[in-house]
């Protein structure tokens, strides 16, 4: 590319630049003659020039006020921000004992000018001190005081960064149970509903293998695809499908027919704590087999996924869990959370857990599983309620590293399937796809556009962005879009050249895999399940009709009987006849 050319003054010449530099001119112009104008006006009306010049200085001193003095905002020092440099330490304090009403004070909560901990920067306290019922707001930094009457001792309790709670207000008189929750975990054995329902134990039975779904209403076309599927790729492992009676009813022809001819048995979840996220730890809990794979309804795999149970990994370790897709993907942003406070535990660097697919042998977990059954169940949900997992996803790793019990996390991070569109070349995911041990494709989660069963879905499946196996996966780094290609969010690996001039990602269209013909035919059962499922409940509401009609229809010849035996006394006229 050459040069601009010179001007015989030796600047530039250059058609943009001369007509920037006339109107910047032309504007300094105007400013000029207008201050010209105002100014001479102003110095004629003195009284006007005082009220401005008082008005603007009790404005500027108000706003000095409530910047210093009143709304103190904790300093959010970006060059200090420990996240990706050091281990943060919050100088939290423990106990070893349960509370009782006696011996528990709450004295209220401090916070602090910094939102780093106190290993990074310094953390001065603010005043005044917020009592234990006042909201704490979400991303504020401080701590939690309280006293324990008996010894006199003062404790910190709930320290936090602004990146500790993101996503839920709280307040101290959380303390109690907070400080209590890891303490009562420590020897939590989980009381079973039943003795029948104890957790197995190696000598009882050669082990026995499953399937485990959550069911409901609205997923019930996706899971009749998923287990059409299945049973297509030639699984015929037993499928539990756990349900909540209060949700959904099972005398649907949907349910009759996968009963009926796929193997399925229909386990309903009798537990009022187990609702929502919390369902599936108590259908592993509970499930009657060994070993089992719990697999969500809009997960689909590719092939049959009977061999992972004699994996030689899943052999050794005893469960195996997949990576979690999300913005950043790595928990190392979660270092600063108060989960950690609240279980007890120390850091580790690892990725998310996705519980769309999730290996156990239930044999080899008994304290993994009690102490699961704990965090899912144990009230006030102190989890649930400062949102520190989303869900389910992470208590499961959560429990099996709390209790020692080994585990296999994939190594190899999710591919995503979605749409590309060439014109932009814009890559749109939408499901995630996981691979098993050996870095084989074994599942899509169709986890953003659900299989809903209507008759004009999407494919979504069209491309799948994979990241190369040889690159480390401490460099895998998943991006969103917004409103892209007809999607309100999307997400995508990100795939910027490296050193090396390598792209750490590539892109295949389905048709040049051999899983092309997987999404149609799930699809096609999807849509096969929901005629299904509609067409029982048009029979239930004809049934209920005519139930109807014969409660109204009784009720007529009931009032008729009783007017007829009262010698017609009151029936009208038209009536005495029959």
């Amino acid at each position: 590319m050459g040069r601009w050319p010179l001007n015989e003054n030796g600047s530039i010449s250059s058609p943009t630049l001369s007509c920037g530099k006339r109107n910047v001119m032309a504007c300094l112009r105007r400013v000029q003659r207008s201050t010209y104008i105002f100014l001479p006006r102003l110095a004629k009306r003195p009284r006007l020039l005082r009220f401005l010049g008082i008005f603007i200085a009790f404005g500027l001193g108000i706003a000095f006020w409530y910047t210093k003095y009143y709304n103190v905002r904790p300093v959010f020092r970006s060059d200090m921000d420990s996240t990706m440099k050091s281990f943060p330490h919050f100088n939290a304090d423990t106990i070893t004992t349960p509370w009782t009403d006696e011996s528990f004070e709450c004295i209220g909560w401090h916070e602090t000018d910094s939102c780093e901990p106190e290993n990074t920067y310094p953390r001065r306290e603010l005043e005044p001190m917020r009592s234990c019922s006042a909201m704490v707001e979400r991303k504020k930094a401080g701590y939690c005081e309280v006293r324990n009457r008996t010894s006199g001792e003062t404790l910190r309790l709930m320290v936090t960064s602004c990146r500790s709670v993101v996503n839920r207000d709280f307040t101290c008189e959380m303390a109690r149970d907070f400080s209590e929750f890891a303490l009562l975990a420590k020897h939590y054995q989980h009381t079973p509903m039943a003795t029948s329902l104890t957790l197995p134990t190696a000598q009882e039975h050669p082990p026995t293998y499953a399937i485990l779904m959550i069911v409901y209403d609205k997923v019930l076309p996706s899971a009749y695809a998923a287990i059409r599927v299945l049973r297509d790729h030639g699984c015929t492992l037993p499928i539990e499908m756990w349900y909540r009676p209060d949700e959904m009813s099972v005398d649907v022809p949907l349910i009759h027919e996968l009963t009926r001819n796929y193997n399925v048995h229909m386990r309903e979840i009798f537990d009022p704590r187990a609702r929502g996220f919390h369902t599936k730890p108590h259908a592993v809990y509970y499930s009657a087999y060994d070993n089992i794979l719990l697999l969500d309804a809009d997960n689909i795999p590719v092939k049959d996924p009977s061999y992972l149970f004699q994996d030689e990994t899943f052999l050794k370790e005893g469960a195996v869990f997949w990576v979690l897709i999300t913005g950043n993907h790595q928990i190392r942003s979660l270092i600063h959370s108060l989960v950690w406070q609240l279980l007890q535990m120390e850091y580790w660097e690892q990725f998310e857990q996705e519980s769309g697919q999730v290996l156990i042998n239930r044999r080899r977990a008994k304290d993994a599983l009690n102490k699961l059954m704990y965090y899912s169940t144990h009230e006030p949900h102190l989890i649930d309620k400062l949102q520190l997992v989303w869900g389910d996803k992470d208590l499961f790793r959560l429990a099996w590293r709390n209790t020692s019990t080994s585990y296999h996390m994939i190594e190899r991070p999710p591919a995503i399937g979605g749409i590309y569109s060439y014109a932009k070349r814009i890559f749109c995911g939408l499901a995630m796809v996981q691979y098993d041990t050996k870095g084989e494709i074994i599942f899509f989660h169709r986890n953003s556009v659900k299989l809903d069963g209507s008759a004009h879905q999407p494919h979504t499946i069209t491309h799948i962005q994979q990241y190369r196996a040889h690159r480390p996966a401490s460099e895998y780094r998943v991006g969103q879009i917004i409103a892209e290609l007809g999607q309100e969010s999307c997400y995508h690996i990100r795939s910027n050249k490296t050193v090396d001039g390598e792209f750490p990602t590539f892109i295949t269209p389905i048709e040049y895999t051999p899983y092309s013909a997987i999404e149609p035919l799930a699809i096609h059962y999807s849509i096969l399940g929901r005629k299904l499922h509609e067409a029982g409940f048009a029979r239930w509401n004809l049934q209920e009709s005519l139930i109807y009609l014969s409660v109204i229809g009784a009720l007529i010849v009931v009032y008729w009987w009783y007017m007829k035996q009262t010698h017609g006394k009151h029936l009208p006229a038209r009536w005495k006849s029959y």
